[in-house]
């Protein structure tokens, strides 16, 4: 459920996100599930 950052040319973005990439293609959520990236972007 985080929120989708909007990305504006010359402006700084410290946005931070629950989950974390492990590895190409893994993805970490906060309760420390491994999800397929694909399909935590769907």
């Amino acid at each position: 459920m985080d929120t989708i950052p909007i990305y504006k040319k010359g402006e700084k973005n410290e946005t931070i996100f629950s989950g974390k990439k492990i590895t190409r293609g893994q993805y970490r959520t906060k309760e420390k599930k491994i999800l397929h990236a694909d399909v935590n972007g769907a």
